[in-house]
């Protein structure tokens, strides 16, 4: 089978520095050991043993992606629920591990393709994880091999001995590499990933094993890994070196029986599968090791580590330039505009993204902070001082791309196949630049075809329109059929490079009545 902010308050938290979020919750809290980065940790004393057993010669592999394997997408999928949402009961294989429920199930939600068929759900009204592996439906009826509950707002474990979704007892969810954790620059918490061969133990915070094997040298449910700090990144793509920079910051935990050395992840456009493939395998197991973790454990019923207090480093961005924008950061604690700063904990991985406002452009970063472009990630050794130049931006060089949102009429018929048409124009003098339509469609209407170009992931069509010329129109057709009667809304949104100073115009969305 598978925030705390770096703010000026002195807290008692261990050396990590915020817990990642997830819409408007928290991925457990920020003492959690999830989120604690471990590049102090002491070797395990036998970690050469354990690399060995999963091969040292192996390559690491990306089990997620943009496109699709065994019909339907590449990785671990999640599900977001709201608005107090019906919940049904789900029928256990292993009930006696399991938390009985209900469960909030979606009406038609997005499942793990594959063997495991795991089935992630969050809801962010009471931020309470629901994870189930091996799920079906079965003449209405919702059954799985096994389920689990997690509060993201809480430290604590499953009881010990019992199974979740992961045969290691863990949460799925906090370990997979997501697009919202590139949209940041940065990941902030460690991943999972997979071997062949597990020893029948579990070390914290795993709470269960899946094996028969006693052999000391083989790895046990739950073991720590991180790659070696020596290993030179530099000549990887970005996706790649923010995926080997977080396993060298906060590793990976071993959390489930299966192919060696694969990385877990959840499905989307974002990813660029011929790069990370290609490049990951290149990273062999001999570039990792075991870490002893044990000294971080408070309980060894609870995810919290053992806090400091160390003294913390201070990071000062100043705003240069006849522009305007402003400067936040990963972890929170910066947000300003013409001077700030803000407090963090030594070797803090801070993630800072410059946003002009309409008819300003980001012109890079200067100080502690060198480079050109948006968002910028360092590490806080001591105290810096960066600055952040934002230039008015010319009237000739201002673009004004209009979405457009149509449909034939605004009532269709279930199953009745029918198009969105989706129209992008450049209305204003200079040309638009890195074009991306992004369409959001009702959950339970059935994209019929991709359009050439587009990916299509999470009920979400991406699609590149690169650049358009002053007065110039592109127009994307998206064949769709509702497979549900009501009353069903899509948004169509375009984003560019270019400063745009009419940002109203760039989200359409239409509303559809299926009788």
């Amino acid at each position: 089978m598978k925030s705390t902010s770096g703010l000026s308050l002195l807290l008692p938290l261990p050396l990590l520095f915020a817990g990642p979020a997830w819409a408007a919750c928290p991925v457990f809290p920020a003492d959690n050991v999830w989120n604690t980065p471990v590049t102090q940790l002491p070797v395990d004393a036998r970690s050469n043993a354990y690399v060995a057993s999963i091969g040292a010669t192996t390559g690491l592999h990306p089990d997620f992606g943009s496109g699709t394997w065994d019909g339907g997408p590449m990785g671990i999928p999640y599900n977001t629920v709201s608005s107090n949402p019906p919940k049904v009961p789900v029928a256990f294989d292993y009930a006696d591990e399991s938390d009985p429920g209900p469960y909030p199930i979606p009406a038609s939600p997005v499942l793990e393709y594959g063997s495991d068929h795991h089935l992630l759900i969050m809801n962010q009204d009471d931020c309470t994880l629901y994870e189930t592996w091996d799920t079906r439906q079965q003449s209405g009826a919702w059954k799985a091999g096994s389920g689990a509950m997690f509060n993201l707002r809480s430290n604590a474990l499953r009881p010990s001995g019992w199974t979740s979704a992961d045969a290691a007892g863990l949460p799925v969810l906090p370990g997979l590499a997501r697009c919202e954790d590139l949209e940041t620059g940065a990941i902030h918490h460690a991943l999972r990933f997979t071997a062949q061969r597990t020893q029948r133990k579990f070390v914290w915070p795993a709470r269960h094993y899946a094996s028969s094997i006693t052999d000391p040298n083989v790895p046990p449910m739950g073991q720590r890994f991180r790659l070696k700090a020596g290993f030179n990144s530099s000549g990887y793509s970005p996706q790649t070196q923010i995926i080997l920079t977080a396993l060298k910051t906060y590793g990976m935990f071993l959390a489930d029986n299966g192919s060696n050395w694969y990385l877990s992840g959840a499905p989307g456009a974002c990813w660029n599968d011929e790069a990370l493939v290609s490049e990951l395998r290149t990273v062999k197991g001999s570039a990792f090791e075991a870490v002893d973790e044990s000294s971080l454990m408070v309980s060894a019923d609870s995810g919290q580590v053992k806090t400091t207090t160390p003294a913390l480093v201070t990071l000062i961005v100043s705003r240069l330039g006849d522009g305007s924008g402003t400067v936040t950061s990963l972890p929170a604690g910066m947000d300003c505009g013409a001077t700030c700063e803000a407090h963090f904990y030594p070797n803090a991985l801070v993630t800072l993204t410059a946003t002009p406002t309409a008819g300003s452009t980001f012109y890079g970063w200067g100080g502690g902070c060198n480079g050109m472009t948006s968002p910028i990630t360092l590490t806080l050794t001591g105290d810096s001082v960066c600055s952040a130049t934002f230039g008015a931006t010319p009237t000739s060089q201002l673009a004004d791309l209009a979405t457009g949102l149509t449909q034939p009429s605004s009532s269709v018929g279930k199953n009745q196949k029918f198009n969105y048409t989706v129209t992008v124009k450049n209305q204003g003098p200079a040309p638009a630049a890195t074009i991306y339509l992004t369409v959001t469609l009702p959950t339970r209407f059935t994209l019929v075809s991709t359009p050439t170009g587009c990916t299509y992931a999470n009920a979400t069509v991406k699609c590149p329109l690169n650049t358009l010329a002053s007065g110039q129109v592109k127009t994307v057709t998206l064949p769709v059929k509702p497979t549900l009667k009501g009353r069903f809304s899509a948004t169509a949104r375009t984003t560019s490079t270019t400063s745009d100073p009419n940002v109203n115009n760039n989200t359409a969305t239409l509303t559809t009545a299926v009788y």
